[in-house]
């Protein structure tokens, strides 16, 4: 009798320390099974917050440049942009294409973006037209932004070549990339200038006429019958450091959608 109380108490607690452990285990796995899908949570919600920065970023953008960046940030790929144009398109600290680089790399984060910068230096339309077709295209630029010479022309070109040399200089980077998307933008505004405003309505107007994206930072400087646009050039009228930042906040408020 007493053999089978012992037998039976062992029993007993082996039942208990079994049922026990099958009790946390199954604890274990619930709990495991609501921290993973907490997780996929975050992950669905951090996701869906960065593709809505990103929307948001793109806001301003036309649907071929929105698709082209959504693409390339899908491949995990840099969009290359090939900034072109006069002296006034540099690479110096305090130039645009530095301070939109900058600001890009903070919307977007680093190599989402990369900007080569190409200066023609004084030339004008024609000789920049015949440097870039002599030398050719060093990379295969996703976006042309295309700053023509017609600053330089003033005074010395018809606005007609000038036109013409602008066609040729995107023929020669569409032969690399057919599908590059192509952004045209003016020089810099002078202070109290004729004809040079007339030139870039122009300009304006062929860029709609050939479906180009125009960015027109104008907007952003005083207006041109103002001293106060003084203030924005060096004396060799390009602009300076605050003309480069007032410029460049122009091209960071498009390209990160502000």
């Amino acid at each position: 009798m007493k053999k089978f109380l012992l037998l039976f108490l062992f029993i007993i607690c082996v039942s208990g320390i079994l049922l026990g452990k099958m009790h946390w285990e199954n604890k274990i796995e619930t709990m495991s099974i609501k921290a993973d899908a907490k997780e996929t949570q975050k992950s669905t919600v951090a996701d869906e917050k960065a593709g809505n920065s990103l929307d948001d970023a793109m806001s301003n953008f036309s649907k071929e440049l929105k698709e082209l960046v959504q693409k390339k940030v899908s491949e995990n790929k840099s969009i290359t942009i090939a900034a072109v144009g006069s002296d006034a398109t540099s690479d110096g600290d305090d130039s645009w294409p530095s301070i939109l680089q900058s600001e890009l790399d903070e919307s977007y984060g680093k190599e989402v973006f990369s900007i080569n910068v190409r200066s023609l230096g004084d030339k004008n339309s024609l000789e920049a037209m015949r440097k870039i077709r002599e030398e050719g295209v060093e990379t295969t630029p996703d976006v042309l932004l295309l700053e023509p010479f017609l600053l330089k022309d003033n005074g010395e070109i018809r606005i007609e070549d000038s036109l013409d040399a602008i066609t040729s200089i995107i023929s020669t980077y569409k032969n690399v990339n057919e599908d590059m998307i192509i952004i045209l933008q003016p020089s810099n505004p002078l202070y109290d200038s004729k004809y040079y405003p007339i030139q870039v309505d122009q300009l304006k107007n062929y860029a709609k006429d050939n479906d180009y994206l125009y960015l027109n930072h104008w907007k952003e400087w005083p207006e041109q019958d103002s001293e106060k646009m003084e203030e924005y050039l060096t004396e060799e009228s390009g602009p300076n450091k605050k003309g480069h930042q007032v410029w460049a906040d122009y091209l960071v408020d498009y390209f990160t959608g502000q």
